[in-house]
């Protein structure tokens, strides 16, 4: 099931509220909610073509993430 937006948004600008006065980064900010709403995809045609960046599929991305975090004492 998915969030109704009127929801999400109440969410957003309380998590703000918050935020401001804890001094941490919201759940959910509002602009990010902006453009979870209008759908919007990402398009990585320019970063293929100039920096010849390929993605890697879900499972390679997070177990490369966790070594490089393990090797550098993030994790």
């Amino acid at each position: 099931p998915t969030l109704p937006l009127f929801v999400a948004d109440l969410v957003s600008r309380a998590g703000e509220s918050i935020s401001a006065w804890t001094g941490k980064a919201p759940l959910l900010p509002r602009g990010q909610l902006t453009f979870l709403g209008y759908e919007a995809r990402p398009v990585a045609d320019r970063a293929r073509a100039e920096l010849g960046w390929e993605p890697l599929p879900f499972a390679d991305g997070v177990s490369q993430t966790l070594a490089y975090l393990s090797t550098a004492g993030a994790a």
